[in-house]
């Protein structure tokens, strides 16, 4: 890890430890056939469909122990002023959603 990558993930980890998150707005979209575990291609394709929508690359917080973090690289779209998430969650149907794992840092 190079100094500047050190730098980088200490002050992500303040941020998350701090609780600087943005809310991920998840709706189901009929746009196009989004698939799980792609959400970098997915909001790549859902971006092109409209003027205005932006790609937006952050982490996702996945879980949390002993003050240590999982973070997954993740991709969210920017429009209305709002954070979507166009990649449907990879879990079990009928399996709630950790709410802490809808907010990208």
């Amino acid at each position: 890890m190079t100094p500047a990558d050190h730098t980088y993930f200490q002050a992500l980890c303040k941020r998350i430890g701090g609780g600087a998150a943005e809310t991920i707005y998840f709706e189901p979209t009929t746009e196009l056939n989004a698939a799980p575990r792609e959400c970098h291609d997915n909001v790549d394709a859902w971006v092109a469909l409209k003027p205005g929508r932006k790609a937006v690359r952050g982490w996702l917080r996945q879980s949390e122990f002993c003050g240590s973090y999982l973070l997954a690289a993740h991709s969210v779209g920017w429009e209305d002023g709002k954070l979507w998430g166009i990649t449907p969650p990879d879990v079990p149907p009928g399996q709630p959603i950790d709410p802490k794992e809808q907010r990208v840092f």
